[in-house]
Order: structure tokens, then sequence, then C-alpha cells
């Protein structure tokens, strides 16, 4: 990527949380922020498969969240 030197970018904020799952709907997993109790659905198909055994209500996982969007971690 080149710009002017003026030129603004934008670099995301990413933030490492934990959270707790609530439910397996079956394509996808509810979860709950550990920090500030927001609720959000994540869909089976963006979480590794290496981490779909610990779907299980009441497991906590770590997660990176950056642009409105999730990512499993643990």
């Amino acid at each position: 990527m080149v710009h002017p030197v003026k030129h603004k970018v934008h670099v995301p904020q990413v933030d490492r949380r934990k959270a707790q799952v609530l439910a397996n709907l079956g394509s996808e997993i509810q979860m709950m922020d550990l920090e500030d109790y927001n609720t959000f659905n994540v869909p089976m198909s963006v979480i590794p498969e290496k981490f779909h055994g610990n779907m299980e209500p009441g497991n906590e996982i770590v997660y990176l969240s950056a642009m409105g969007r999730v990512l499993v971690t643990d």
C-alpha cells in the first residue's frame, strides 16, 4: 500500500476478551462477554474446528474482537 505522507491510515483496535458459552444453537454459538455482559452470536463456520468440542454451555473461551468481527482463540 502506497500513500502520500499526509494520508491517514485507519488502524483497527483489537480487543482480547473472555466470554462464556450460553447455548449451542447448532449453526451458531451464543456467548456472553464476561466484562460487560453483552450477549452475541457467533456462526460455527468462523470458529476453528479444534475449538468445536469446547463450545458447551458454561465453558469460558478467549476471543479477539475487531471491526465488528469475532475470532475464537482459546
